[in-house]
């Protein structure tokens, strides 16, 4: 499957058409800047197909394989904000990212096995799931 991107064409399955299309949907930065988006594990494609920032010095970070001061500033960086919105492998993210995401970020769209956040008090892109 052939999707549009700001990276350019991507051929990919259906799945990652759909995990792209949801998060493009709700990920709402400020005018005039760059989408920040913090994935977990890592997808790192969707920043090059989003044209959106990291707001971690991480490429991949997995808890229980990095030291835990690692992880502290990935959770740092979350329960700041500053994201604009958040993508899980849900059922693989463990504490503590995971119940700091859902603190300061709301779910509006899960795409299997992705969940997709936006910061908690609205869904910027006002379209449900």
């Amino acid at each position: 499957m052939r999707f549009t991107t700001a990276f350019g064409v991507v051929d990919g399955s259906s799945a990652l058409r759909d995990l792209f299309e949801a998060t493009r949907l709700h990920l709402r930065p400020a005018p005039g800047r760059r989408p920040v988006l913090y994935s977990y594990p890592d997808d790192a494609w969707l920043y090059l197909a989003l044209d959106a920032d990291n707001p971690t010095r991480f490429d991949v970070m997995v808890v229980g394989f990095f030291p835990p001061e690692h992880v502290d500033e990935v959770v740092e960086t979350i329960r700041a904000g500053r994201p604009d919105g958040v993508v899980l492998m849900y059922a693989a993210t463990p504490a503590p990212v995971r119940p700091a995401v859902e603190q300061m970020y709301r779910a509006v769209q899960d795409v299997d096995p992705y969940r997709v956040y936006v910061r908690a008090g609205g869904d910027p892109a006002g379209a449900g799931r």
